[in-house]
């Protein structure tokens, strides 16, 4: 388990080179298939949220041979989504899923599994590609068992996403690719380790940024004696740990001891009526005003307790008013019945323009489809009948 993504691709990048060597197999490259996206910066970078680049955008015409492998040679870590340009496989290859596919199959974002066999195919540029590739899962939640597979062995097929990709030139660039979203499973970052439990532990601590990064790293062990730090401990992992906690860390602890105690006397039917709120401020703020401002929970630990010199901060949340524009919809829909209304005289030729101006009035208030097209899950080529199920039905939860 490390902390920086960079770090992780290289260590993944060893351990494929040494898995391949121990079992005598030769490690095979298979490529993404890379397109620029056709669409313009800002709808890219409201898809794109979660990955911070300070280099320079730039835009392209097409994809040539020289930028292309260049693309398959940088590491997941380079990209938004952490998709490889270049998958290197062998059999029993333990791999982490990252995506999720099949929730009900246990094809889920951060399912460990291993190789255990592939189809290819050949890519928009002549290079090996992906097109099925079958992964042994470790341990799943429960068997899985599929028709002319063995126990446990699942399918996993290509996705199309829109990424971005830093070149070394400090230059960045917004392109759409097609591969399998599985990693190699050598090492984890500690956001990505939680939840899982290790027998063997080996941790590289050295560039945890918090005390929690810190314990969700260490706590991944089993026992303590299967708990290898790599680097040597300094005196700035001794500050992370036994430092003083932020401010705002210390003001959470705080909320959620008197949370706990609200919760508590509802549960025991002995809270106050007056306690009340719809968020969690004004439900605080109300009861503090019932306890007394320097009211403080019984067993609260002595860090966070507050007092004069260290007072409990309270946030101030203005209530919001909101104001919906009346004609805004109507507007919208006029434009759009105007626009499919000349969409239908210049297929027929037949139609006046006092019709259609007639024909336009008439249709105000009809819901135009492409600009209320029901909201649902994206469709891709491993879309299920589950996807359009749950589309369905989230728009008559939403329209409830």
């Amino acid at each position: 388990i490390t902390a920086w993504n960079v770090h992780k691709d290289e260590i993944n990048r060893l351990g494929m080179e040494r898995f391949a060597n121990e079992t005598g197999q030769d490690l095979i490259d298979f490529y993404s298939n890379d397109s620029l996206k056709n669409t313009n910066v800002e709808d890219s970078e409201e898809n794109l949220s979660g990955f911070h680049s300070n280099n320079r955008l730039i835009h392209l015409q097409d994809i040539s041979n020289e930028l292309q492998t260049l693309l398959w040679n940088q590491p997941p870590s380079a990209t938004s989504q952490h998709l490889p340009g270049k998958l290197r496989l062998c059999l029993g290859l333990p791999v982490m899923i990252r995506y999720n596919n099949a929730t009900e199959l246990c094809i889920t974002k951060g399912q460990e599994a291993s190789v255990y066999a592939w189809q290819s195919t050949v890519g928009n540029k002549g290079q090996r590609v992906l097109d099925t590739l079958f992964v042994k899962l470790t341990n799943p939640p429960t068997d899985v068992h599929l028709d002319g597979l063995p126990l446990n062995v699942v399918p996993l097929t290509p996705s199309t996403t829109a990424l971005e990709v830093n070149l070394p030139s400090r230059e960045r660039i917004i392109i759409t690719r097609e591969q399998i979203e599985v990693l190699p499973n050598f090492t984890m970052t500690d956001y990505a380790s939680q939840g899982k439990t290790r027998p063997y532990n080996v941790v590289d601590v050295a560039k945890c940024r918090s005390h929690q990064a810190l314990y969700t790293c260490l706590s991944r062990s089993s026992t303590a004696a299967g708990t290898l730090i790599l680097q040597k401990w300094t005196g700035d992992m001794t500050m992370k740990v036994q430092g003083r906690a932020s401010n705002a860390l210390r003001q959470e602890f705080r909320e959620l001891e008197l949370l706990d105690k609200i919760t508590k006397l509802r549960y025991d039917s002995q809270l106050n009526s007056r306690v009340i709120g719809l968020t969690r401020s004004d439900l605080i703020k109300s009861y503090r005003k019932v306890k007394g401002m320097q009211y403080i929970p019984h067993r609260i630990h002595s860090s966070i307790k507050w007092d004069k010199n260290n007072p409990f901060i309270e946030e101030d949340h203005p209530d919001i008013k909101w104001h919906i524009n009346p004609h805004a919809y109507k507007r919208l829909c006029k434009d759009e019945t105007m626009t499919n209304s000349s969409r239908k005289r210049h297929a027929s030729h037949q139609d006046s323009d006092e019709h259609i101006r007639k024909k336009s009035r008439g249709n105000d208030e009809l819901r135009p489809s492409s600009l209320y097209s029901p909201e649902g899950l994206i469709w891709s080529n491993n879309s299920c009948a589950y996807d359009a199920l749950l589309s369905i039905l989230y728009n008559v939860w939403k329209q409830d």
